[in-house]
């Protein structure tokens, strides 16, 4: 069974009909968390993850409201769980290679830290973990100043697993409402089709590295117990 965490800013303009429209366009029968509350963003991303496990299922997805879901998102969601059930799984490409592995007939890319907070599912032992790392892994005051998807990326790093990103993306962005960052929302290279596929999602991937050029610095400057052999092993990878 899949679980929804949905992250969902009310006080910005437009955000509650695109989540009207979002939880219309998921399966009636996977339970759902909606974290609402105002705050920083490590107190709001703790509560959606809890939340999120606190539903008791599988698998783990985390939303942002603004998503746009392809056509049969459901179906195709949980025919990609049957291929890859173990997998760190990003529902959205944003590396340009995306588009090799579409011309390879590929369905994957996969990066050491290139998952992006907007659409992500996780099997429930490696959200456990992941949170138990949180807490016990990061030196004093890192948390308190690391986004989001920067940590799930770090913990893939620490873990040395990949992250699987769809191709093609299972959502895009509603470009019409403005980030709540601050950020330009973009298209992905490889967007959902008209048809998406429900089958051959069991495909090799095409492996593209690191996605951040410096990002595994942090393995050396923010774990209690640095990583250097991790770090080394991640400079002889190219950054794409």
């Amino acid at each position: 069974m899949i679980g929804v965490a949905i992250s969902y800013a009310p006080h910005h303009p437009g955000r509650t009909a695109a989540l009207e429209r979002l939880l219309g366009q998921l399966p009636a029968e996977w339970p759902r968390y909606i974290e609402s509350e105002p705050g920083k963003p490590h107190e709001w991303s703790e509560r959606l993850w809890r939340g999120g496990l606190a539903l008791g299922t599988d698998y783990v997805l985390c939303l942002n409201e603004d998503m746009q879901l392809c056509e049969g998102f459901g179906e195709v969601l949980e025919a990609i769980l049957r291929a890859r059930p173990n997998h760190f799984i990003t529902l959205y490409n944003a590396h340009k290679l995306a588009k090799q592995a579409q011309i390879r007939q590929m369905r994957w890319i996969t990066t050491c830290d290139g998952l992006i907070g907007n659409a992500y599912v996780l099997p429930r032992a490696g959200l456990e973990d992941f949170l138990s790392w949180r807490d016990s892994a990061l030196i004093p005051g890192f948390v308190e100043h690391c986004s989001e998807d920067n940590l799930l990326n770090i913990w893939a790093m620490a873990r040395g697993v990949l992250l699987w990103h769809a191709v093609p993306a299972l959502v895009t962005h509603d470009t019409s409402l403005p980030s709540c960052y601050g950020n330009i929302p973009t298209h992905c290279p490889v967007p959902p089709r008209a048809k998406m596929p429900r089958d051959g999602w069991d495909t090799d991937a095409l492996h593209i590295g690191r996605y951040y050029a410096g990002s595994h610095y942090y393995l050396v400057t923010r774990l209690r117990e640095p990583m250097l052999d991790r770090y080394w092993e991640l400079c002889a990878e190219p950054a794409l």
